[in-house]
Order: structure tokens, then C-alpha cells, then sequence
């Protein structure tokens, strides 16, 4: 039932993540995906 919505909250973070250059990948890569996520959420959110 939530597999697609699960699968584009996958590929968002996966875009996200490919945007942290490799070498600061495994200290930044995470977080850093997790934070634009929550940027973009708030940003689609507001107008509501």
C-alpha cells in the first residue's frame, strides 16, 4: 500500500545524498540528505 510513496521518499534521499561530494560522503552524506529533505517538506508545506 505505501510502497510507492516509500520508493519516491527513497529517491528523493537518493538524490540528495548524490549531491554530497564523495569524499565527505560517510561523515555528511546522511545527514545532509536528511536535512534537505526536511527543507523541501517545509517548503511544499508552507503554502497550505
Amino acid at each position: 500500500m505505501f510502497e510507492q510513496f516509500f520508493d519516491a521518499l527513497a529517491s528523493i534521499l537518493n538524490f540528495f545524498y548524490v549531491l554530497v561530494p564523495e569524499g565527505i560522503r560517510p561523515w555528511f552524506g546522511y545527514g545532509f540528505s536528511i536535512m534537505a529533505l526536511t527543507v523541501l517538506v517545509m517548503a511544499l508545506i508552507t503554502p497550505l
